[in-house]
């Protein structure tokens, strides 16, 4: 497909952050469309983003409880509410909450238009916020300041916006997805059963908040990189188009056990079965549980504007 102004490419942030992991992943997610069933450790994390959403939304306790109750993940309710017992007072207001997972859309280039979706995006007192809320059961090891797409959208903040805030920032609000005082494992639990002392998680344990703030010029080292990363995906996109067997999307042959790695990747079976294969057949889709989204699109009458 010939890209253009009027009918541009949309890549959503995470896409193009896929895309410099591994090309491959980015074909399979955000060129074929293919979704697989998520990991339980994200469905849970979707049940309290939406738990928060709708807080904000202006939802009734009622109603928080029957979202909470009422779904896939329960226990997330809890975790909902510890969460607010021990940090609302950090909450920012209601009528200082600018965005609730609504996307802003940047053009990258003539004809590529980015989307960046913000978890909660909040004046606190003349600095524009990002809040990414990130559940986790075992403690993560994230260096914040070389998280790209951190980055790049604190970057398309700063473009949007310019100097009518004193400044962005980036916080990583992590949220353990078992809540404090409860016991650390099964071991301890037993303890607990049994009236003995045991191990609890502590609230450190369970909230942590980290910041990320760019530097001077970093925006646009940033934005440029995106930038060049968008050229390699219109050429290999119109490279694919040309020769349907020419393969331009490779595969970076990753090892480990990160989240970064191939182990952490959604489509990682059905990338195993196109490599081995030589292709994916549509029983490969149906036995593997694979729906299929439609790609990214502006905002219905965007360009218009």
């Amino acid at each position: 497909m010939n890209y253009t102004k009027r009918k541009p490419l949309v890549i959503s942030s995470s896409g193009l952050i896929a895309y410099g992991r591994c090309p491959k992943s980015f074909e399979l997610s955000y060129v074929e469309g293919y979704r697989m069933k998520p990991r339980d450790c994200m469905s849970q994390g979707s049940a309290f983003h939406f738990l928060m959403q709708r807080l904000y939304e202006g939802a009734t306790e009622d109603e928080l409880e029957t979202i909470g109750r009422g779904g896939e993940w329960a226990e997330m309710y809890d975790v909902f509410l510890a969460y607010r017992a021990h940090k609302g007072n950090e909450f920012p207001a209601r009528d200082k909450v600018i965005r609730l997972e609504e996307p802003i859309f940047s053009q990258l280039l003539p004809n590529v238009w980015l989307r960046t979706t913000y978890d909660r995006l909040w004046d606190d007192n003349g600095e524009l916020t990002d809040d990414d809320y990130k559940t986790f059961d075992k403690a993560m090891q994230l260096d914040v300041s070389m998280d790209t797409q951190g980055l790049l959208f604190l970057a398309v903040l700063q473009r949007k916006y310019g100097t009518q805030y004193r400044g962005y920032k980036r916080r990583y609000l992590n949220v353990r997805r078992q809540t404090p005082l409860t016991p650390k494992n099964a071991t301890q639990q037993k303890l607990a059963d049994a009236g003995k002392p045991f191990e609890s998680w502590s609230l450190d344990e369970c909230y942590k908040s980290q910041p990320l703030r760019l530097v001077p010029g970093q925006a646009d080292v940033v934005w440029k990189e995106m930038q060049s990363r968008a050229e390699k995906i219109l050429w290999s996109l119109k490279r694919r188009t040309k020769d349907p067997t020419s393969e331009p999307f490779d595969r970076v042959y990753l090892k480990g056990s990160s989240p970064y790695t191939c182990g952490g990747q959604i489509c990682r079976t059905l990338c195993m079965k196109q490599f081995l294969q030589g292709g994916l057949t549509e029983i490969d889709l149906i036995t593997e549980g694979v729906t299929i989204d439609p790609p990214p699109s502006l905002t219905k009458g965007f360009l218009k504007k």
